[in-house]
């Protein structure tokens, strides 16, 4: 299961990869020079992307915070209650 935020990240760079083969351009990663502003701000968005979602992969996974439930003293356990000296 992925999360949100890598979901969104893959779909900017699926949404480069779509657009780039549209316009007949270079590959993502086949070079860093463009044609046109266009090509310049899908490049630097993907780039920027495809780091966060490499940085998200390379991050532990965040456990689930659980509240802990808390422990209810139970009133009717023997307590260490020393006995009179006429009982001993």
């Amino acid at each position: 299961m992925r999360c949100v935020r890598c979901l969104n990240f893959e779909s900017v760079i699926a949404h480069a990869h779509r657009h780039l083969a549209e316009h007949a351009l270079r590959p993502l990663n086949g070079s860093d020079e463009w044609e046109c502003d266009e090509e310049l701000k899908v490049r630097r968005k993907t780039m920027s992307a495809q780091r966060q979602l490499n940085a998200a992969k390379k991050s532990p996974a965040k456990k689930d915070a659980q509240p802990k439930a808390k422990k209810r003293k139970n009133p009717n356990r023997k307590r260490n209650v020393p006995q009179p000296k006429y009982l001993q």
